[in-house]
């Protein structure tokens, strides 16, 4: 696909569910509906929200019944685009619901999701780079006269509340150390 690298954006669980996945911001909130788990006020509003949104926006799995097919696009997930305003306000009402759940979430931003299998006006859906070819760099420090070459490693570090924000949102950075 011809993609331009922009900012993109995905609310997603704090918490790892059985499979080790990490569910988006509308599959938990569905969840709590179909655990039966919100007030019957929260119900509706969340009925109501859900056809809205099928409404407006396009199910990416509707569209290309593959782009989540766990052979062929292992570990697919989606991200909104940073200007899709309109559906990211829909998205804070959604997280409001999950705070009031007390349900952990992550906000996660990046240019390079991986590789897109599917994109529309407001979202993309990808793969996520998880294989050694995808490091973009040398593992081995080019060591100096005289001394060992030694592996590097990545750490990163998560900054798992974010001042000002609701919910748990992830900021990452990444850092490169010699063992």
């Amino acid at each position: 696909m011809d993609w331009a690298p922009q900012t993109l954006v995905r609310f997603q669980s704090a918490v790892a569910n059985r499979l080790g996945r990490f569910p988006g911001v509308f599959a938990m909130a569905n969840g709590l509906a179909h655990q039966g788990l919100l007030s019957p006020e929260d119900h509706q509003w969340w009925r109501s929200a859900n056809d809205a949104a099928n409404a407006a926006y396009h199910d990416p799995s509707t569209v290309d019944p593959s782009c989540y097919d766990p052979t062929l696009n292992p570990g697919a997930r989606s991200w909104f685009k940073s200007d899709a305003t309109g559906l990211l306000s829909t998205v804070q009402q959604y997280l409001a619901l999950l705070d009031r759940y007390a349900v952990p979430w992550h906000e996660l931003r990046t240019r390079t999701p991986g590789r897109i299998v599917y994109e529309d006006d407001v979202q993309v859906v990808a793969v996520p780079h998880t294989h050694a070819e995808h490091w973009p760099f040398d593992t081995t420090r080019t060591a100096a006269a005289g001394e060992a070459s030694q592996p590097l490693e990545a750490s990163v570090a998560v900054d798992t509340q974010r001042p000002g924000r609701r919910g748990s949102g992830c900021r990452r950075s990444v850092q490169r150390r010699a063992r």
